[in-house]
């Protein structure tokens, strides 16, 4: 009998074929904070002022995310070296360090403009300047009322607002928890307009031809006279609380309302 013997035999056979794949989802810390800083970084407009055409960085995370709170620094350093600034600094510090609250104190020799600017980048959302009339030595200062108040600067707009120095810290505590926003800081608080809040150039400003300008001048006391910043705020806030299907139609007709008071 042959061992081996070769011939056609017919028949069929059913088969699967598969792909041999996986699914590889990633989700590592290191991922999350690139994206984080991916999608929070942006460069301000050049000011047509600035003369060394920088682009200025921003780390917008928000208040809660963001390592450092708030910055605590004078607005030049003959402020810095004040017994007054001093006491207030030490006050302060010990204010936030009791609230677990972190923040950094910049009083080195740079611009105050320049400190904004690269605060700003490190992401830290506010800042607290201490200037003459914090501790009532402000040019031609004849109201004391004053002294002891500070300035409160906000990141992303580059707004400030003057208030109390004994208040700023729960401010700032309430802001990084969320139970405050700066719209309703601002609301509450009496926006300030003077050399620290528009050392970094707001366009507007310089359009105008500067903060001494007759236009701007005018400008920031038809605002004023209208109180355009707080109807605007409370309309904007009212509007989000509500959740209309038509925001804008709502907001028309909040400040329709509003103005017809």
């Amino acid at each position: 009998r042959d061992p081996c013997v070769l011939g056609e035999k017919p028949g069929g056979s059913h088969y699967r074929s598969y792909v041999p794949h996986v699914i590889e989802p990633s989700f590592g810390i290191d991922r999350v904070f690139t994206a984080v800083l991916e999608h929070s970084y942006y460069s301000r407009p050049q000011d047509p002022n600035d003369k060394e055409k920088i682009n200025r960085g921003v780390l917008a995370l928000t208040p809660d995310v963001a390592p450092y709170k708030a910055i605590i620094m004078p607005l030049d350093q003959r402020i810095g070296s004040n017994v007054k600034y001093l006491e207030m600094v030490q006050q302060l510090r010990a204010q936030l360090s009791s609230l677990g609250i972190n923040y950094k104190v910049d009083d080195s020799g740079a611009s105050i403009g320049k400190r904004y600017a690269r605060n700003d980048e490190l992401g830290i959302p506010l800042a607290i300047t201490v200037d003459f009339d914090s501790i009532g030595q402000g040019e031609g200062q004849t109201d004391m009322s004053l002294e002891g108040t500070i300035t409160l600067r906000e990141r992303d707009s580059c707004t400030q607002v003057r208030m109390a120095a004994s208040e700023a810290v729960d401010v700032i505590a309430a802001v990084s928890g969320r139970r405050l926003t700066w719209a309703q800081v601002q609301e509450r608080y009496v926006e300030q307009k003077n050399a620290a809040s528009t050392a970094m150039g707001d366009g507007s400003a310089a359009a105008a031809g500067g903060e001494g300008s007759d236009a701007t001048a005018a400008l920031a006391a038809y605002i004023k006279k209208h109180q355009f910043t707080e109807m605007l705020n409370q309309a904007v806030n009212e509007t989000l609380a509500a959740k209309p299907e038509n925001p804008f139609a709502h907001l028309s007709a909040l400040l329709a309302a509003k103005g017809s008071a």
